[in-house]
Order: C-alpha cells, then structure tokens, then sequence
C-alpha cells in the first residue's frame, strides 16, 4: 500500500498536530488522524495494513486503526523523542527507538512491554527487523550498529567485554602484532593484534599507568605512571628493567628516542626530562614551559625534541645538548602535537579551532596553516603520508598532504576517539581509537586505486557488533550510515530497491 503522511496543525490555541493519509489510488484525502499533542518524527504502516503506529517529540507512541482512524492506544515509556519505529514481519511486535538511547519492544494488538533493550551510550537513530523476525537490529550515533534477538539478548562476537576495567591508555608495537592496554587499576595487558587473544598480564596495585610506549625494537615498554615514576618493562616477561624518578607532577606523555636509546617524559610540572633507556641515568632536565607539559616527542633523526604545554607555545630543543632552540607561539593552550613529518617539517593542531600549522623546524618559521573542523585527536602514520583526525560526530578522517595541503581521502564512522595510534605492520595496516569507554582495533587497507576501507578487528571496554561473514543479503529498512556501520563490520550485504 503506497501511502503519505504530513503534519499539520489545527486553528485551535493548543496547536494539536495531525497525521493526513491521502488515498492509494486517486491520491483523496481519505482520513485525519487527530491525537498528538507534539510533532511526531516517525510512523510505520503494519505488514497487513491494519495498523498505524507513529511517534512524537515528548516520547509517545499512538497506536491507530488504519481503516477507521480510531486511536487503539497511547504507549508511554520513551523519556524522549521517538527516532524510529517498526513493525516485525508477522505484525505481532512494534520495536521503536528514541533520543533516550533505548529500544522498547511492544505486542501491538494490546501495547504491552515486552522487552526494554539497553546498550547504546547515544541516541538510537533508526531500528529494523530482520526478514525472518528473528532479530531487531539498531543504529545509534555512539558509531554501533547492535544485534539482538528478538528476546532481548544482544549478540556479540568473542568475549572481550569480561574485564570491566576503564582502560586509560593503549599502543600498538613496532612490527603490529601486538596491542597493550592500561586500565585503571593497575593492569598492563597485552592482546594479539588480529585475533583479540589475550597475552602477557602485568599486575601490580600499587600503581596506574596513565600512558605507555613500545621500543622501536618492541622489547621493551616505557610507562608513565601515577606515583610520578616513569618504569621500564620488558614486553615479553613484565620485569622492571629500570625506575626513572624526579617528576613533582602527572606524567603527560612518554616516548623514546628513534634508535631507542633514549626516553623523553613530560610532565604537569612543567618540565621536560629525558633518561638513557640502557643504563637507567638520567639525562637533561629542560625546565622553560612556564605551564605544565602535555607532550614531547623526538624528530625522525632523533636530534630533536619538541614539546607543547598549557603555556600556548610548541618549544624545540636539542636533543644532544638540552639547548632550547626556538618558541612557536599559539593562540591556545590545547595544542596537539602531530609529530615530525620529517626532520624539515614539524605539524602542531590546536584541537577545537582545528588550525594545523607546519613549522620548519631549522629556522622556527610557520610555513602554512589549515584549518580542519571538530578534530578531537590525531596522529600521523608511520610512513608520514598520511594523517588520521577523530571528529566529534564519530568519525574518523584521513588526510593527505602530498600536495602540500591536507586533502581528505577516507571517513568512516569509528564512534568518539581521544586517542588514535597507528602502525603499518609487515603486510597490513592496523589503528587502534581510545574513547570513554572503549579500545577499538582496526584493518586499514588501501586498494591498488589508493582507496581505503576500515574494518574493526575487536574492542575493548564496550559490547560491538561483529558481522563477520555474515550474510545479509535481502535486508530492507537499512539507512546509508547503518549500511556502512554493518559493512564496516564484516557483513556481506546487499540491499533490496
């Protein structure tokens, strides 16, 4: 039955809304639905055409008789909006969902609750049935497409929701084999990068890991922790190698040097200190930044350090002698240090205002300046071509800066990241993103037409939705950004005009 709704309003002061249904055939107005007191934002005809069910701004759902415009019923429950609603293949169940991040599950001969589906950590945008009525499936802007059965229960792949740890910190090692988290209490774990499997566990309560870095070699692990310590691990035993002590504040960030001789710390202290990683000694103290230290990272030659604090100056120091070289001055104080794009280019991005400047480094001079909208994060890959952005819809970017400024080639819906790392490994290409709550693991793969596709491997810290293989050929109901959701993870799918 082809049909079209529209809303209108009523003459009378309490602004009633009303639902038109024109006729299928002649296209006549047939019959007025009156009973909303809010604009209504979805509606949904049932499998036989007996049944009306719409849904409002304030959360309320109307059940109508298609053929006599009678109201059947009023179903409450809803705290907001109703974003979406569908009816199951049999027509027995309605599934609606709405701005309060919930789906709630209905019979639709009598309105009862049957079932209340929690999970999403945003708004639900859009829910569906599957063609055997077997499943409901659910689109939220938190960048998850979930799977339930029509029970209740959500489907998930592996078992990598078991700790309930908040993670702080995540890397990948050199060769990308290897992904390492840090949780809030005090743990270290270390996954394999494509399965998910869990390795090598350090545990020690007495302290929490607030950042972390491989070697270049992978052998060992630098940790920022919360005692102010900076400690030194062997990645396949969990041994402390070496203390570094003498930070008064949080440690912000921790990287090594290029040949991995070298640890570079920064701190809320305000200083800068770097440690000799063979033998334990301590190295310079670099002490100008006027406000605490939020970064510090090596040059690709490892002949310079460069470091951004709350002081809203990005400073450059030599690496040999702790001389500070030059002061590159911002206009705020969030200032996201890209890293060196080679030993002639240094890239900083204030965060919020997105302004990405490219310095050179030798003389301390900007060289250009863009402006990139609602970047949260950012990294440059390893190879320096390309540059991924976490936006604060979700997405994530990929810029190129072959042609002197950066050009988007790639987005894709990741949910919230306020972390992103990235390694290219022997045959593949791996990211991890580090929300709120979540660590992802992704496949980055370039085709031979420069062209990417992204494909999540596993999470952390929140439940996912894995399609693997799963084919999903004749679903309907499924709008662009829950297509792409599902195809990012792992779905074959093909959908019906």
């Amino acid at each position: 039955m082809d049909t079209l709704f529209k809303d209108t309003y009523s003459n009378s002061s309490t602004r009633v809304y009303l639902l038109w249904l024109p006729g299928p055939i002649t296209g006549e107005l047939a019959i007025v639905f009156e009973g909303h007191a809010f604009p209504f934002y979805c509606k949904a005809y049932s499998p036989e055409g007996s049944q009306i069910a719409s849904g409002d701004a304030n959360g309320r759902i109307v059940l109508w008789d298609a053929i006599t415009g009678e109201i059947k019923h009023y179903l409450s429950g809803h705290l907001k909006t109703v974003n979406g609603i569908a009816y199951s293949t049999d027509g027995h169940q309605i599934a609606s969902c709405g701005y309060d991040g919930s789906i709630r599950v209905r019979d639709s001969s009598n309105g009862e609750l049957l079932a209340a589906l929690s999970g999403h950590l945003s708004i639900v945008t859009s829910v569906a049935y599957s063609p055997t009525g077997d499943f409901i499936a659910s689109g939220s802007i938190d960048g998850t497409v979930r799977l339930w059965r029509v029970g209740g229960k959500v489907l998930l792949h592996g078992d990598l929701n078991r700790d309930q740890d908040k993670w702080k910190c995540v890397a990948l090692s050199p060769n990308g084999e290897q992904v390492v988290t840090c949780g809030s209490q005090g743990k270290v774990q270390f996954w394999e990068t494509l399965s998910g499997k869990p390795g090598l566990t350090i545990t020690d309560h007495t302290y929490v890991v607030g950042r972390v870095a491989f070697s270049p070699c992978g052998q060992r692990i630098a940790a920022a922790c919360s005692d102010r310590v900076v400690r030194l691990l062997c990645a396949s035993t969990g041994t402390t190698m070496h203390f570094f002590s003498g930070h008064q504040g949080t440690i912000n960030s921790v990287t090594f040097s290029p040949d991995g001789r070298h640890i570079v710390s920064a701190s809320q202290d305000t200083t800068i200190r770097t440690w000799n990683n063979e033998t334990g000694e301590p190295g310079f103290i670099l002490a100008e930044h006027t406000d605490g230290v939020r970064a510090a990272v090596y040059s690709s030659s490892g002949h310079q350090i460069a470091s951004t604090g709350g002081d809203m100056t990005v400073r450059l120091w030599c690496a040999q002698t702790g001389k500070q070289l030059f002061i590159l001055v911002h206009t705020q104080k969030f200032i996201h240090l890209l890293n060196y794009a080679d030993d002639q280019q240094l890239i900083t991005l204030e965060l919020y205002n997105g302004i990405v400047r490219c310095w050179n480094p030798l003389t301390g001079d900007c060289v250009s300046q863009q402006e990139i909208a609602d970047v949260e994060s950012c990294y440059y890959s390893t190879d320096r071509r390309v540059m991924a952005t976490g936006s604060k819809d979700g997405l994530l970017h990929l810029w190129d800066r072959s042609s002197g400024v950066f050009e988007e080639v790639f987005r894709s819906v990741v949910g919230r990241c306020l972390t992103i790392r990235w390694i290219r490994g022997a045959e593949s290409t791996y990211l991890t993103t580090f929300g709120l709550s979540a660590v992802r693991v992704w496949k980055l793969v370039e085709n031979d037409s420069n062209k990417f596709e992204l494909r999540l491997l596993w999470s952390l810290g929140e439940k996912e939705l894995f399609l693997a293989d799963t084919n999903l050929t004749g679903v309907v109901g499924l709008g662009p950004g829950d297509t792409e959701l599902v195809k990012q993870r792992g779905a074959i799918i093909e959908l019906k005009d």
